[in-house]
């Protein structure tokens, strides 16, 4: 007997987090979207369930603080609490570096392991030439990965070269981050 799609949550958090869950969800995912991120830059996806972190009506986001992302993220449980009690796969999807994705994501993972759903997270890590963001994501993907069953790390720039190789426009068209959530 398989899952029927309404038990499987693809959950974008932050950023880029948000825009390829959306994108793998208007492509016929056929599961329950959830999207949070800091700020009010959501994809436009007519059934989305939509979070926000943030407190405000800035565009801050979280700052590139992952400390903030995830204190906020802790402050939803109980917003969060519906969703994750009817999913039995939770897809986490995540680009790590900045604050949303990086401080909420393991957090969200550790919410959906307490409510005995299997949690599979995609991380994108960033560019070679952002040392910053890339120490931050290194610092943090350690956290997602002891609370996710299996945890896909994507390096950005592989993905990068593997698009120019192909001939395409990776950052307008990154059907590969779609492609991976779609299985």
């Amino acid at each position: 007997m398989g899952m029927e799609s309404s038990q499987i949550l693809i959950t974008g958090i932050g950023g880029l987090g948000c825009i390829w869950a959306a994108r793998a969800h208007q492509r016929g995912a056929g599961a329950s979207l959830l999207m949070l991120d800091a700020d009010d830059r959501f994809p436009d996806v007519e059934d989305a369930h939509i979070i926000r972190l943030g407190h405000t009506l800035d565009a801050l986001g979280c700052a590139a603080l992952p400390p903030l992302a995830e204190q906020r993220m802790r402050g939803l449980a109980t917003r969060t609490r519906p969703f994750l009690e009817q999913a039995e796969l939770v897809i986490i999807v995540a680009g790590l570096g900045g604050g949303t994705g990086t401080g909420a994501s393991h957090e969200f993972a550790r919410q959906a392991k307490l409510h005995g759903a299997t949690v599979l997270s995609i991380a994108a890590l960033p560019f070679d030439h952002q040392p910053t963001r890339k120490k931050i994501a290194q610092a943090e993907i350690k956290r997602l990965e002891h609370h996710s069953d299996v945890c896909v790390q994507l390096s950005l720039d592989r993905l990068a070269r593997q698009a120019r190789d192909r001939g395409k426009d990776w950052s307008m068209g990154s059907e590969w981050g779609e492609d991976l959530i779609d299985g």
